[in-house]
């Protein structure tokens, strides 16, 4: 008897010190799911799926952007996610076509830096700009946190050889740009290339 009622006075002492150890001070965070066609937000339920992030592949690009701020300016913290993931694709294709338009130029004889070369970056950024600024969300999730903030994360999609085709379409539109970067050449060249990105 004695020695059942030592054990339930270590029980009750050991749960008390765990439990006057900062365990009641965690944060709570929900998570919501949302699909990109509904905006009803009162009648979302809590999940546990991780926000969104996906591997590139073959015929795809995808980008995650995120904005934080108090759950009252919900909406304009969701346009601002899918701003943020627009803006990272763009960030990421601009950079990777500027490089593929100088290792091109090289391969086919026109010099680095040439006016050839600058006219095919500018029309090239004008198309990325131009598919990247109307992508629209393909998934999207919130967090709440105890304190009202919210975090949301919103999913984008983009086609690499939708992209590619633009480019080399708006590129060899000019005549000049068409003989020396050689149109087919050119198209096979970007589609390639674009597939092995981010994989």
């Amino acid at each position: 008897m004695k020695k059942n009622l030592l054990i339930m006075v270590a029980f009750v002492a050991s749960v008390c010190s765990m439990t006057s150890c900062g365990g009641s001070s965690k944060q709570v965070v929900t998570q919501q799911s949302v699909q990109p066609s509904s905006a009803s937000y009162s009648d979302l339920g809590p999940t546990t799926r991780f926000p969104l992030m996906r591997e590139a592949t073959e015929d795809e690009w995808y980008e995650v952007g995120t904005a934080v701020g108090p759950k009252t300016r919900m909406s304009q913290i969701r346009v601002q996610a899918l701003r943020n993931a627009r803006q990272l694709i763009r960030e990421s294709m601009s950079e990777v076509y500027k490089g593929l338009v100088s290792e091109y130029s090289n391969m086919v004889g026109n010099n680095i830096g040439t006016d050839y070369q600058e006219k095919a970056e500018a029309a090239g950024d004008r198309i990325i700009d131009a598919v990247t600024g109307q992508l629209p969300p393909v998934d999207e999730q919130y967090n709440i946190d105890e304190k009202g903030n919210i975090t949301f994360f919103r999913l984008v999609k983009m086609s690499k050889k939708e992209l590619a085709d633009k480019i080399v379409d708006a590129v060899t539109n000019d005549e000049e740009l068409k003989i020396r970067f050689k149109e087919q050449e050119f198209r096979k060249y970007m589609q390639d290339k674009f597939k092995e990105f981010g994989k």
